[in-house]
């Protein structure tokens, strides 16, 4: 290959480079990542610190609604996916965990059964 064709190739391979950086976009994540054993660990009845350890700092809380924290997850894939979101509300009674909202998440056999063939289904006879 001579000189002049190298310094022609040379270009063509910086735009291809280039073009093919700008098509990849990462996902978009917000908030507090609530993978399920994390969200498995929450009971009623622990402290505020024990919830704060296994999940870290709530994304929302209302400073006129002191005994109620939001934990909010949030990921734009992207690449064609549809958007996840998983919503936990915690509500405490004094320092204690009273009760447990789950918005938008499912539980692992409610995935299973998402995930479920049509051949699968319990059919009426």
């Amino acid at each position: 290959m001579n000189l002049m064709s190298r310094l022609t190739l040379l270009p063509i391979l910086l735009i291809a480079v280039v073009v093919a950086g700008c098509a990849y976009a990462p996902p978009i994540r917000q908030g507090n990542y609530l993978d399920d054993d994390s969200v498995a660990k929450i009971e009623t009845g622990m402290t505020k610190a024990q919830v704060q350890f296994a999940l870290g700092t709530p994304m929302l809380q209302d400073p006129f609604h002191t005994g109620r924290w939001d934990y909010i997850y949030y990921v734009q894939p992207n690449n064609g996916e549809p958007i996840r979101r998983k919503h936990m509300i915690l509500y405490f009674q004094g320092d204690k965990v009273s009760r447990i909202v789950k918005l938008d998440m499912k539980t692992p056999a409610e995935k299973d059964q998402d995930n479920a063939s049509p051949a699968d289904a319990d059919i009426p006879s």
